[in-house]
């Protein structure tokens, strides 16, 4: 596959690219994908989530107390079928933009995040997912920096649910310097985030 830009200053990855790149993994992957289904073919750990009957992404986050859940912002990615979704959470890695709501993952105030989708995309500890600009006014600063796709995002985790675990390692190798985990590292990333935490 070949390489995919990276959001910098660079020029911003149009939706229908991300499309294009969703639609080839999907259809090389096919196979793999399929077989995820089948309880014989899911990581051990990922077997309890599934006969849980809920999908791996909230599973594995649902382990966590509130406190530690309402420190942290996402994004869930669940609109449409398949290729629409992973379209949306590629070009989210492309260009760290983001089109839509976010929210604490828990006792946010009014919605949650949608833990429940099979990909998310998670805030660094006691950070917001959206950017806001350093200067301004106050009220200015109420708002978060937007670009031609959406809002600009600082992601500490893209979160990918079992069903796409096939794709995950071309992903990575994709994105190289973006913290792409599987669900079953929820926990990891959870703790990893708490050691770098003061509170």
């Amino acid at each position: 596959m070949e390489d995919v830009p990276q959001n910098s200053e660079k020029q911003l990855i149009p939706y229908e690219q991300s499309t294009e790149l969703a639609k080839r993994l999907l259809e090389k992957y096919h196979d793999e994908l399929r077989g995820m289904l089948t309880i014989d073919n899911m990581p051990e750990q990922d077997r309890e989530a599934a006969r849980w009957g809920k999908s791996t992404t909230e599973y594995f986050i649902r382990k966590f107390p509130e406190e530690t859940l309402e420190r942290f912002t996402g994004h869930g990615v669940r609109r449409g079928d398949d290729e629409r979704k992973l379209a949306s959470f590629i070009n989210i890695l492309q260009n760290h933009s983001i089109i839509g709501e976010c929210a604490k993952l828990e006792n946010s105030g009014y919605y949650d995040a949608d833990i429940g989708s099979d990909l998310l995309i998670i805030s660094h500890i006691d950070q917001p997912l959206p950017v806001y600009p350093e200067t301004g006014t106050t009220d200015e600063k109420r708002w978060p920096i937007k670009n031609e796709i959406g809002w600009v995002a600082n992601p500490g985790a893209f979160v990918v649910g079992m069903q796409f675990y096939p794709i995950i390692e071309e992903l990575r190798s994709m994105f190289p310097t973006e913290n792409i985990i599987r669900a079953n590292e929820v926990e990891k990333y959870f703790k990893e985030e708490m050691g770098k935490s003061k509170i």
